[in-house]
């Protein structure tokens, strides 16, 4: 009887220790398909996450090419600048000379204009060149700023020759 129950007990812990490495296998593949659906779910996360980096990174690029598009759009309908150096030579009994220097400017160039013909306002002034008269226009007829130096005026309504 002895034997009988040692038997049984021994059958017991057998039958035991097969269902626990069957628990144990059945576990080990949920925690395998567990960490296999997590990576799956992070893979597609990831793609989705780029998916939409991409898009953005796109509309801004569209954005910044439209932004591009509106600047030209403006600059075209701008005005384009020019500043006239004129020097005037009086020459006794000969009739009075003026000889424009045309320094022109792009469109929307109004500050690149504006310092050219402060810059050579200066010169004028620091080597006293005269009678000159230098002119910042608009367009192609609009006289935005006007310097004299010397009797312009008074050259101006004199007989001059071309």
């Amino acid at each position: 009887m002895k034997k009988l129950v040692n038997l049984f007990i021994g059958f017991l812990n057998s039958l035991v220790k097969a269902l626990q490495n069957g628990i144990s296998a059945v576990a080990g593949l949920f925690k395998s398909i567990f960490l296999a659906l997590t990576n799956f779910v992070k893979w597609i996360v990831a793609g989705f996450i780029s998916a939409i980096l991409a898009s953005i990174s796109s509309v801004k690029q569209f954005f910044q090419y439209l932004i591009g598009l509106v600047k030209k759009g403006i600059t075209y309908f701008k005005p384009t600048y020019t500043v006239v150096f004129t020097m005037y030579h009086v020459i006794p009994g000969i009739p009075v000379q003026g000889k424009p220097d045309h320094h022109s400017f792009g469109k929307g160039e109004w500050k690149k204009a504006g310092d050219f013909y402060d810059k050579l306002v200066a010169k004028t002034q620091q080597f006293k060149i005269a009678p000159v008269e230098v002119q910042l226009i608009k367009g192609k007829k609009k006289i935005l700023k006007t310097h004299h130096l010397g009797p312009v005026q008074e050259l101006k309504t004199m007989k001059m020759s071309a």
